[in-house]
Formats: structure tokens, sequence, C-alpha cells
């Protein structure tokens, strides 16, 4: 039983000296972990679905990160951006909004 209980501790982690704002939603499915590291900021009415955070990074208001994508560490997503799933930041990256292609019909 103590195994079981140590693979979900990995699945949902929070470091030290995490800013989480009004708002915001923090949501891990079974497939994906989520992982926060030491000294992150999320902004107001930011979305964390199943994504990691890794330490330093900065969360924008509004944005919205999904499952599998990886910010990493010191990288800033700029408020209202959209990280489509599986998406991965480099480290100390700037981006002010991250777009999913759309494909008309």
């Amino acid at each position: 039983m103590k195994a079981k209980e140590d693979v979900k501790k990995l699945y949902k982690m929070i470091g030290t000296r995490v800013n989480i704002q009004d708002n915001s939603v923090l949501y891990q499915s079974p497939n994906h972990p989520l992982i926060i590291e030491d000294d992150v900021t999320v902004g107001y009415q930011v979305i964390l679905h199943s994504s990691i955070i890794r330490k330093n990074a900065l969360i924008g208001m509004g944005a919205i990160i999904l499952d599998g994508a990886e910010i990493g560490e010191g990288a800033f997503v700029g408020a209202g951006s959209f990280v489509p799933q599986g998406k991965n930041l480099p480290i100390y990256n700037l981006p002010l909004t991250v777009q999913q292609k759309s494909f008309a019909n």
C-alpha cells in the first residue's frame, strides 16, 4: 500500500515559495503529472491541466496550459496565453503568447 501512495505523490507536487493567485484551477489527470516546482508564480485565473512548471517560472494571468505541457525553468508565459497539449517551452524562454495552429474547414 505504501508504494501506491508514493506513486500518487509523484503525480501531484507543489514546491516551496509558490504563489498561486485567486481563481486559478489546478487539475491532475491520471495520465500526466501536475508538478509545480519551487519559486513559481501562477497569476489570477490560470488553468493548469496536468502540466509541469519548472522552478522560477511565471505564468501570466488567464493563461491556459494543457496536459503534458512543460514550462522550462525561468520561463515566462504571457497573460492570456494558450499552451497546447504536449508543448515544451525551453528554460528562460519569454513567449508573450503561445498559440496552436488553427485550420480552416
